[in-house]
């Protein structure tokens, strides 16, 4: 479920939409540091509507705002605190090929861009389910 320019503070209400309509699912990721405010209380709000029994990856913000150290230490905060959950770290990944930003040095650009999401999103969670595993 994405749209333009959305923040932390709409993921409860859009969870509780897809809810009511049935759409749930076993894994989800949360991908919108960067869209407004996003401290630890805003990730535990969308944590206790998820509950703990899905796994859910957290993608922290990379942007040229000063504020980004602190959304994505308000990010590490709240994950810390929910063990079915795991951030994944676009903020390293990209930092490591800004090559592959779009103009906004926020998004991911072009097909090598879009792949190093995804892989930053997919290793989150193979570690995520790995420690599940692990605890399990």
């Amino acid at each position: 479920n994405a749209d333009i320019s959305r923040s932390l503070i709409a993921v409860p209400g859009i969870l509780q939409e897809l809810s009511a309509a049935g759409v749930e699912r076993d894994v989800i990721i949360v991908a919108m540091g960067a869209n407004g405010p996003a401290g630890s209380e805003y990730i535990d709000a969308i944590m206790d509507e998820i509950g703990p029994d899905r796994l859910v990856v957290v993608m922290n913000a990379h942007s040229s705002l000063p504020v980004n150290a602190d959304i994505n230490a308000g990010i590490a905060e709240s994950v810390a605190n929910h063990p079915n959950a795991e951030v994944g770290d676009w903020d390293a990944a990209i930092s490591e090929r800004p090559d592959l930003l779009a103009a906004d040095n926020v998004h991911p650009a072009g097909e090598e861009g879009r792949d190093l999401y995804a892989q930053v999103a997919k290793s989150a969670l193979q570690r995520l389910v790995d420690r599940q595993a692990a605890a399990g």
